[in-house]
């Protein structure tokens, strides 16, 4: 190619170049050409700048045109310095200026390319804010924000998210999603990733699994992320604590439930009330009315009225004990005296075991003495009916403004205290656990025989 074709495709080139173009003299840097772009911005013909000195053509302040002027002398590019440059409207624009060195009709010259990149630049300030925006919204929200690859790796947790599980946000990135829940919920949570790939938003309830080992309940909702081409790059997803609505979700549902059982033990108690109670009571009087007959009864007859009579005061004694736990009345509510007869009553119909009661004093006890009290000789009589082979045991309850003694006694077969109990033997454990409860202690006098 000749220097003449050479230089007419430069000039086509040049005249055509959307940027704004300058071509400066190296020898004594007066501008020797401009093309129709730099008319443009700077809102000038070239009659009024050919011939001119380049810098004074040049915008943005001194120390800018200082470092241009600088690669112009030393003979080397310049790129990318950015100025703010003021039009003639009194608009500011940016302005992104290169130097290059350049060899024109075999002398040097300086190519200065000028690009406005207000737009460009205020796109990105723009970008930057709304990317501060979001940020500030995401770190401040009340949900929990987790953005994770299609694989569930996570790539980012706001700090409400690491609270609500528990940990920090390092402890979240770089793990997978599977790691925070439980492995009944796995599947579950693959089958969502799955339908996050094909272009579903999910929304629902999931059970997530606490640093320290505790559920977490969330309501989520999730979408998948994509880049410009569409791929699926990544996916979103929030989540609002909802375990204390869950909680008292099932506290209802359990008190609910409670409620049913209540008032089926309730019917229970009435059904036992009107039909065995009351059975009872007839089949008392109608031993009492034969007793007090006159007729002549043998021996045998009137020891088996009497042996029916003490099995059935006793049975109603139970049945009186059992009625009252069955309606779910408060043990605490009923004398203490009165709770001791009637156990003393029912074993002794049970287990043909003659129970001497005797009280003596009297005190208000608070409610967990007073139920652990009862329960201590409920289980004292029940070892002496499965245990101790007694013909006669004493319950003697001595009450007093400091305190209570309880004794139980009989006059069985007796035990070494200081022997092993059997494991499966939980009585004397027991008694000695309420005993330790409510302040008091147990103590144990027998031996073999």
């Amino acid at each position: 190619m000749t220097q003449p074709e050479s230089q007419d495709r430069f000039q086509v080139v040049f005249e055509a170049s959307p940027f704004a173009l300058v071509v400066t003299r190296m020898q004594d840097g007066v501008t020797v050409g401009v093309n129709a772009a730099l008319e443009r911005l700077l809102g000038c013909s070239r009659a009024t700048v050919i011939g001119k000195a380049s810098l004074d053509l040049m915008p943005g302040d001194e120390a800018g045109r200082a470092l241009v002027a600088a690669a112009m002398r030393e003979r080397r590019s310049l790129h990318g310095v950015e100025f703010v440059h003021r039009l003639r409207t009194g608009e500011e624009r940016i302005l992104s200026v290169a130097v290059t060195p350049i060899r024109v009709g075999g002398a040097d010259h300086v190519l200065t390319t000028i690009d406005d990149v207000t737009e460009q630049r205020r796109a990105q300030d723009a970008l930057k804010d709304s990317e501060a925006r979001y940020r500030s919204i995401v770190e401040t929200t009340a949900e929990g924000v987790i953005i994770g690859r299609p694989d569930g790796v996570i790539l980012y947790a706001n700090q409400q998210m690491a609270d609500m599980l528990g940990c920090s946000v390092d402890e979240l990135v770089g793990r997978s999603g599977l790691d925070f829940v439980f492995p009944d919920w796995e599947m579950k949570v693959i089958e969502n990733r799955a339908a996050l790939d094909s272009g579903s938003v999910l929304r629902g309830e999931i059970k997530l699994r606490r640093k320290d080992g505790s559920a977490l309940w969330t309501w989520f909702s999730s979408s998948a992320m994509v880049d410009q081409s569409g791929t699926h790059v990544a996916n979103l997803t929030m989540h609002t604590d909802t375990t204390k609505r869950r909680r008292a979700e099932e506290a209802l549902r359990d008190s609910e439930i409670a409620k049913a059982a209540q008032q089926e033990r309730n019917h229970l108690a009435r059904e036992l009330h009107d039909s065995v109670t009351q059975a009872l009571f007839a089949a008392a009087l109608r031993m009492e009315a034969l007793q007090r007959s006159g007729e002549p009864l043998s021996p045998g007859v009137t020891a088996a009225l009497e042996d029916v009579e003490r099995v059935n005061r006793g049975a109603l004694a139970q049945m009186r004990t059992m009625l009252l736990e069955l309606r779910g009345e408060a043990i605490e509510d009923v004398p203490l005296k009165l709770l001791l007869r009637h156990l003393a009553e029912a074993t002794q119909s049970r287990a043909r075991v003659s129970v001497e009661l005797s009280t003596a004093g009297e005190a208000s006890l608070p409610a967990h003495v007073h139920v652990a009290t009862f329960r201590i000789a409920q289980e004292a009589l029940n070892n002496v009916v499965r245990h101790a082979h007694a013909a006669t045991a004493q319950v003697k309850l001595e009450l007093a403004s400091r305190g209570l003694r309880l004794i139980v006694a009989d006059d069985g077969c007796g035990f070494d205290p200081g022997c092993a109990v059997d494991p499966t033997h939980l009585g004397l454990v027991s008694m000695r656990e309420r005993a330790t409860e409510v302040g008091g202690r147990l103590g144990v006098t027998s031996s073999p025989g």
